[in-house]
């Protein structure tokens, strides 16, 4: 599963987004004018979403939300700020209140594939992988070249063991978007389920190739690391996984540095970070 700590980034950037068309529309625009809603009403709910994006941008959080729950109650048809209060609420871990508050921003008629894709990832990290799905097929009709809903669709083929499927997902999000920061890592692990380490290998080092030198990331490291020791390279599977230890305190990577440990020279770890070989050796 994708890290909670980068998807509540994803959302943060999806919903701002989200904002710009609301920002740029006059008082006048065709949205307010079909909401059903009083004109002061309207025109008041969207000075609160200002005020609450203003409060995002000095990180006083607690009155953004404030001014979101206002801007809903001012006008329940405006998504734009359901999008941001469910942010807001998904950060703060209500994950069912985020999710009621997409639902009801998705049921507008001028509802984006952003959102969607964006209730999509909130019923994958709260394991509703069915409604993942409906929901990620609603956003990618809209629009297919989203980047951010082909990773998710490779991680729902993946859950599933559809591991070739997976890969083919994970492809299309590199094609959309080259830039794409997750396709590397999820496309490393597929390949290493389907018993190809130097696929797996070849992936992560182009993926590595576009850091600055000393700026990769364990996640980066801890797979080169173990597509090495599935190609049976043990000693340099051992150094870059101690190298991954420096860079973070996940136990996957101390229980994967171990178990090399074992058949390998600790020495070979210990020469990178000596401190570390003493914490992890059984």
């Amino acid at each position: 599963m994708v890290p909670l700590l980068l998807r509540e980034k994803i959302f943060r950037q999806i919903a701002i987004s989200l904002l710009g068309t609301l920002l740029a529309c006059s008082s006048g625009c065709q949205f307010w004018r079909r909401t059903g809603v009083s004109s002061a009403s309207t025109l008041a709910s969207r000075q609160y979403v200002q005020e609450a994006v203003d409060s995002l941008q000095a990180n006083h959080r607690s009155d953004a939300f404030t001014r979101l729950e206002l801007a809903v109650k001012a006008n329940p048809e405006n998504y734009e700020a359901r999008v941001l209060l469910a942010d807001l609420l998904w950060e703060s871990g209500s994950h069912e209140d985020a999710i009621l508050q997409m639902q009801r921003a998705t049921q507008n008629k001028d509802a984006t594939a952003e959102m969607f894709v964006k209730l999509a990832w909130m019923y994958y990290e709260t394991e509703e992988y069915g409604l993942a799905q409906k929901n990620l097929q609603r956003g990618l009709k809209r629009n297919a070249s989203l980047a951010d809903g082909w990773v998710l669709q490779g991680k729902l083929y993946e859950h599933d063991g559809k591991l070739p499927q997976a890969i083919a997902a994970f492809h299309q999000a590199v094609f959309y978007n080259p830039e794409e920061s997750r396709a590397p890592l999820c496309l490393s692990d597929c390949y290493l389920k389907n018993q190809q380490p130097q696929r797996a290998l070849e992936t992560i080092l182009a993926a590595k190739s576009k850091c600055p030198a000393g700026q990769e990331t364990a996640e980066m490291l801890y797979r080169e690391g173990l597509a090495m020791s599935q190609l049976k390279r043990y000693d340099e599977a051992a150094r870059v996984l101690a190298l991954a230890a420096t860079k973070s305190d996940d136990p996957k990577i101390r229980e994967s540095l171990a178990g090399l440990q074992k058949q390998t020279n600790p020495a070979v770890s210990a020469d990178v970070t000596p401190q570390y070989g003493s914490q992890v050796t059984p």
